[in-house]
């Protein structure tokens, strides 16, 4: 799995204090919601009391972050 970050997943990362091993685990346990009208898949992970959705690109075992954000 090669996951890479745009520069907005980033920023946005650091201010909703979302870390790239969180990530990882979202891709590998959140559920997928589909795809956007761009082609990208929305991925929604319950841990506790929150939940972290991550939107993104894929292309067999490449991940592309677009961003990250907390309900």
């Amino acid at each position: 799995m090669k996951i890479r970050y745009s520069k907005h997943a980033i920023e946005r990362m650091k201010e909703r204090g979302i870390s790239r091993n969180g990530i990882k685990e979202i891709l590998l346990k959140g559920q997928k919601r589909g795809f956007q009208s761009d082609g990208s898949i929305k991925c929604v992970y319950s841990k506790k009391a929150e939940k972290i959705t991550v939107i993104y690109y894929q292309e067999k075992e490449n991940f592309k972050i677009i961003t990250a954000y907390k309900i």
